[in-house]
């Protein structure tokens, strides 16, 4: 081969990867596009399925706490607490609660009658049919149906303007309280999460216009396949290190509650949850009286079934999506959400009553254990997690001034402290 055929060779070859190098950027821009396209619609679905599991949670609770009330106090004052609970919590700007009274199950013009409408007290007193068409359906049929077959059912409004464009949507879960034949109803604005969606999408598109243009600096193929690699090996080692390390300190061994780290974890989610969308939640702190005196009398080893037998109480008695946390030694930390002082001081009592009439055995002998709680909720003037657990500690160490075996709550006007 002379020197002519030699250049020419090495000509072809460099063209060959620079052509090489456009296809790769060319196919990581196109992937790009298609990671964006893809993700946006992942994100609408992820986050619809997510904020209608938090409205159907939050009506279920309201259920299960409107039945705690149909149980302890007559219909008329559990219906007036009821209407102070939902009028009192701020479910987001566009959500919220409203309660109507089913009439006839049959349907038909005035079937139901608006109980409660937070939202629009005009509302209050009005007769609806499911004979009456809301944005070209029948929607009062359709809920109706849906609770007499199932007793809950999402259901879905679309709004649309003169020329018939979609201009909003609406999804509605319902569920029947049959004691009272009310039907407690929470919505959700769909618009409102593409808007979400589409804050996240233009961030997300500011980034890969970033990764476009790094990527354009790179001339060979070779280099991009290699840093690929690269990345994705070392992106793998890194995530599943992540997840030997989360694992690792998300449970306390001893007892099975939540760990130190991971309960810091969830007062910080909690905590950012309030301030973003002023969802509260009420942090319990809680010890056993006397637990001193279980370790020095019967050992170290009964202390630590003392303290498994507590995390196996209170998990039975709180509900299973709040946490229950091993803070320290024989401190216990719970969180309760999207609870209001009333249900919490009831909740609180409940603990309290459990774990006095759920004795321990040593051998033959049955030993009474009782625990003191002190509780409070996020403060707006918080600037972070650990000021709720500082007061709820306060109220703890209030409590067993006050005699142990008792919850108490942080006075938030007075600074003070409550029995509650």
């Amino acid at each position: 081969m002379n020197k002519k055929e030699e250049e020419k060779g090495i000509g072809s070859v460099a063209f060959l990867i620079v052509i090489a190098s456009i296809q790769a950027i060319l196919f990581l821009f196109l992937l790009l596009v298609y990671i964006r396209t893809s993700y946006r619609r992942s994100m609408v679905g992820i986050t619809l399925d997510q904020k209608k599991a938090y409205i159907q949670q939050t009506v279920d609770n309201l259920v299960q706490d409107l039945d705690d009330l149909h149980d302890a106090l007559p219909k008329e004052q559990a219906e007036k607490l009821f209407r102070q609970s939902i009028d009192q919590h701020y479910y987001g700007e566009n959500s919220y609660i409203w309660v109507k009274k089913v009439l006839n199950y049959e349907g038909g013009d005035n079937y139901a009658v608006t109980l409660m409408h937070p939202r629009d007290k005009s509302m209050e007193g009005k007769y609806l049919s499911t004979n009456e068409k809301l944005s070209g359906i029948f929607h009062n049929k359709e809920e109706l149906d849906g609770i007499l077959r199932d007793g809950q059912v999402f259901t879905k409004i679309v709004f649309r303007n003169e020329a018939g464009e979609e201009v909003d949507e609406k999804i509605i879960y319902s569920k029947l309280y049959k004691p009272y034949d009310w039907v407690i109803s929470m919505d959700l604005d769909v618009e409102d999460i593409k808007k979400d969606v589409h804050f996240m999408d233009k961030t997300i598109q500011k980034i890969n216009y970033r990764i476009l243009f790094f990527l354009g600096g790179i001339f060979t193929f070779v280099i991009v396949s290699l840093n690929l690699v690269l990345f994705y090996r070392s992106r793998r080692k890194y995530v599943s290190r992540i997840q030997e390390l989360s694992e690792e300190n998300a449970m306390d061994e001893l007892t099975g509650a939540k760990s130190r780290k991971a309960g810091k974890r969830i007062l910080e989610h909690s905590y950012n949850r309030y301030k973003t969308i002023g969802v509260n939640a009420k942090i319990l702190m809680m010890d056993v009286d006397y637990f001193k005196s279980y370790n020095d009398r019967y050992g170290h080893s009964f202390g630590d079934q003392c303290l498994q037998h507590l995390v196996k109480v209170i998990q039975e008695t709180v509900r299973s999506s709040d946490d229950v946390i091993r803070w320290g030694g024989d401190e216990f930390l719970c969180v309760l959400y999207d609870l209001n002082d009333l249900y919490a001081e009831k909740v609180c009592n409940k603990i309290c009553e459990a774990v006095a009439s759920h004795p321990i055995k040593h051998g033959e002998e049955e030993l009474n254990m009782t625990v003191s709680i002190g509780y409070s909720g996020f403060h707006e003037n918080d600037e972070d997690a650990e000021e709720v657990v500082k007061r709820a500690d306060r109220a703890l160490y209030d409590a067993k001034y006050h005699g142990r075996n008792q919850a108490m709550m942080y006075d938030e006007e007075n600074d003070i402290y409550r029995e509650r």
